[in-house]
Order: structure tokens, then C-alpha cells, then sequence
């Protein structure tokens, strides 16, 4: 764990001046089960935003990603990837495969967009993935 005012994050972030300061052990519960446990059959919005952990994240809801029982999902991405090893290519990966657009959140739009390389920037930090049925939404979201 990282001072208050500066990152709480499961990984050792490199890079940067300061050090973590202490540890905290923790119980979790992936998503699915979280989900199924609570009797929550559909989400509209998911948002995550917890330091660099957001693919594990993922990978904990994938079979109601998988099953189309979240419509669209925010999560963060940038220099924190560097030290988790997860590029923005593996989100895409695993958004595409379960019939997801991928868009980066701006001010006052949502730009969607395949994958390039020069993407690859580390600059989030704000992405959405919206499932791909939801047409209304991405239009909505494209407004600008």
C-alpha cells in the first residue's frame, strides 16, 4: 500500500519515486460469483478502477461478459500496465472476443476504435467497452 495521497495498488509500481509503505492481506471474491451469490442477473454500467488489477478484474466477470449480462464496463489504463505486463492489446483481445467495442473515454466523446500499435501509449487512463448489440448506446456515446 502506497501513502494516501499517492497509489493503493495490489502490484509493486515501477518507476516511481516512492516505495510502498506497508501491506495489507485481503479476502476477494471474483465478479461472477459476486454476481450470482447477490441474485444480480444483468449490469448496465461496471466501472473499475483499482490500480492496476483491472484484467484480473475482468477475467473475474468473464463468464457474464461472455454471456452478455454487462453492457458496458469503464476501466482504466495506463503507466501502472507497464509493471503488470498487460497492454491495452490484451484488452482489446479479450473485449473482441466476447463482442465488445472498445472506445477511449475524452471530455465530451467516446472515440471507438480498432486496435493500433500507436495506441500502445500508456496515456489513459479511461476506456469503455460497450457490448456490440448495444447500438443506442454507442451512438450515444460517440456524440460529441
Amino acid at each position: 500500500m502506497y501513502n494516501l495521497d499517492t497509489h493503493s495498488s495490489l502490484y509493486d509500481i515501477k518507476g516511481i519515486l516512492y516505495k510502498a509503505n506497508q501491506k495489507t492481506i485481503i479476502q476477494l471474491i471474483n465478479g461472477d460469483n459476486f454476481l450470482k451469490e447477490n441474485n444480480i442477473d444483468f449490469v448496465d454500467f461496471l466501472k473499475i478502477d483499482v490500480e492496476g488489477a483491472e484484467y484480473e478484474v475482468l477475467k473475474g466477470f468473464e463468464e457474464s461478459i461472455k454471456n452478455g449480462k454487462i453492457k458496458a464496463i469503464q476501466f482504466e489504463y495506463g503507466y501502472i500496465n507497464i509493471s503488470t505486463h498487460k497492454l491495452l492489446i490484451d484488452f482489446y483481445e479479450f473485449f473482441e472476443k466476447h463482442d465488445y467495442v472498445l472506445g477511449k473515454i475524452f471530455p465530451k466523446t467516446v472515440e471507438f476504435r480498432k486496435y493500433e500499435t500507436k495506441y500502445e501509449d500508456f496515456l489513459g487512463p479511461n476506456f469503455i467497452a460497450v457490448k456490440k448489440t448495444e447500438t443506442e448506446l454507442i451512438n450515444l456515446l460517440k456524440r460529441k
